[in-house]
């Protein structure tokens, strides 16, 4: 991963003195990537406009810290996934604190939304159905994987990352990030198979 620019390198440091409108500047600048993951982790609209902004409000107030040995996106984008394994550890916790009944249809407060098919342009209605189920298949299953499993994938195959920009997001060995890539494409066509049967 390479490191910040020299104009960059500028903005930030105008940032870390004040200047609102140096930093608006670094996330207007990296906005675009830090939402594509959140909403790719997330799986829906408000929680990901919650997790990039909440990324961004914790970069603002720890840019002090902040070693300039990357690009600032880079940065965000390891506070990002961060902020997301802890929301996702917060709430299993809640869930499995609360009582749930078996007996009556029940829901989490954050709610999931479905995933967006994508469009077809083809003339064909039952290949464009086919294709909107095995997308919804892929989705479900992605998102019945482990935190571990699906942050690996969603960096490797969705955000297209290098085995090495991975470890360093993750700060994890290469072959750490070798092996748990392995093992989540397993999960992930097991838990596919399982769903389209």
């Amino acid at each position: 991963m390479n490191g910040p620019d020299g104009n960059e390198r500028q903005l930030v440091e105008r940032a870390r003195t004040g200047d609102r409108q140096a930093f608006t500047q670094l996330v207007q600048e990296s906005s675009g990537r830090i939402y594509s993951l959140a909403f790719r982790l997330c799986g829906n609209r408000p929680d990901a406009d919650d997790l990039s902004q909440e990324a961004f409000l914790q970069a603002y107030r720890t840019l002090g810290s902040f070693r300039q040995d990357c690009a600032f996106s880079s940065w965000v984008y390891r506070i990002t996934v961060n902020l997301w394994k802890n929301s996702v550890r917060y709430e299993k916790r809640r869930l499995f604190s609360r009582h749930v009944s078996l007996d009556e249809p029940g829901e989490t407060d954050r709610g999931r939304s479905e995933p967006l098919p994508v469009p077809d342009c083809g003339p064909d209605p039952a290949e464009q159905l086919e294709r909107e189920s095995d997308f919804r298949a892929a989705a479900r299953a992605l998102d019945s994987l482990g935190k571990k499993d699906k942050i690996m994938l969603v960096l490797s195959d969705i955000e297209q990352k290098s085995y090495n920009e991975i470890a360093e997001l993750l700060q994890c060995p290469l072959g750490t990030v070798r092996s748990r890539l392995s093992r989540a494409r397993e999960n992930l066509r097991q838990a596919f198979e399982k769903i389209t049967g």
